[in-house]
């Protein structure tokens, strides 16, 4: 039987899963190494040995894991189609191994083989065809000056619409997306200080609309990396409390905020509710963008009607916030 890989994970899993690979070798092998190689960057990611085996199996969820680290984009990216290189990882397994000879006294034989490029996520909702990758609803606000990020997927080429309309005739910008796989859609509201509302239309994907508004003073800007992958920005209208401690690890400060949001839906409540289990949470501003620890581990929701608003504890260590690139 020849060697070869007989299990191999699906295109676009989630590396919070299991991406296990079986590998039946030819004959029994002595020392079987695996190397674990990032396609994109070249590099070598992790590697197992394994000692007269005649079958392989292995997860490789657990090396790829501690590799996601993705950021919200500068607020002051243009409008645009950005690569989303830091929500993915292209993986080939690389596997060496020495076979025991057929006739005693003779040399072990050397073999090589290499899986088929796979495709992972750094998300816990594997791909799945033309989406948008987002836990918010469709139907959004957003203020003058925010940039705001839309995850998608796409199985052939896009064109993306981008309509602006308010008091003057409306503006219709119009981005063309050429290769299959993820992309990040930046819109900058800045450049769009007429408009009232905002569509932004993927072709054969889906459609985000948003309502322009002016946010109050004080608001806190927050983005966090949702069950997709994407980072999704919301402003809290209001901080309901502050509260300065002395940090639990160094002697530094810690400041913590009461955020309170605005009056929204059930949809905008389940998506905001992601907030408090995500593996990365920024607060914003023009200038840096702070990682900051949430608090508790529930969401406190007051309904009023049909609308809710919910309460998010999270602390800011006083540190030099990290300054956009």
């Amino acid at each position: 039987m020849p060697s070869r890989f007989t299990k191999l994970p699906a295109e676009g899993a989630s590396v919070f899963g299991a991406l296990c690979y079986i590998f039946e070798p030819e004959k029994t092998a002595q020392t079987l190494d695996v190397r674990i190689i990032d396609t994109v960057r070249n590099v070598v990611v992790g590697q197992l040995r394994f000692y007269n085996t005649r079958h392989l199996e292995c997860d490789i969820s657990p090396y790829l894991r501690p590799l996601a680290d993705c950021s919200p984009l500068p607020p002051i990216s243009p409008t645009g189609v950005y690569p989303a290189t830091d929500r993915e990882i292209g993986i080939e397994m690389k596997i060496s191994y020495l076979s025991q000879p057929d006739t005693p006294g003779q040399p072990s034989m050397f073999h090589e083989e290499r899986s088929p490029r796979r495709r992972f996520v750094f998300a816990r909702q594997r791909l799945a065809g033309n989406e948008i990758r987002s836990s918010l609803p469709s139907q959004r606000l957003a203020g003058f000056t925010d940039s705001e990020e839309i995850l998608f997927h796409n199985l052939s080429p896009v064109r993306i619409t981008l309509t602006a309309t308010g008091r003057k005739p409306s503006l219709v910008r119009t981005f063309e997306v050429h290769e299959a796989g993820q992309h990040i859609f930046c819109l900058n509201c800045s450049e769009f200080p007429d408009a009232e509302k905002i569509t932004v239309e993927i072709e054969k994907t889906g459609r985000i609309e948003y309502t322009m508004i002016r946010h109050p003073r004080g608001s806190v800007r927050m983005a966090w990396t949702s069950r997709y992958g994407s980072v999704e920005h919301y402003t809290f209208p209001m901080i309901q409390e502050i509260e300065r401690r002395r940090g639990k690890v160094s002697a530094r400060p810690e400041m913590r905020y009461t955020l309170r949001s605005a009056f929204e839906n059930h949809a905008m409540m389940e998506g905001l509710s992601e907030i408090i289990s995500s593996a990365g949470v920024w607060m914003l501003d023009k200038d840096s963008l702070r990682t900051v620890n949430i608090l508790t581990d529930t969401v406190k929701i007051h309904r009023h009607g049909s609308l809710s608003v919910a309460d998010i504890v999270i602390c800011a260590p006083q540190n030099d916030p990290t300054r956009w690139n």
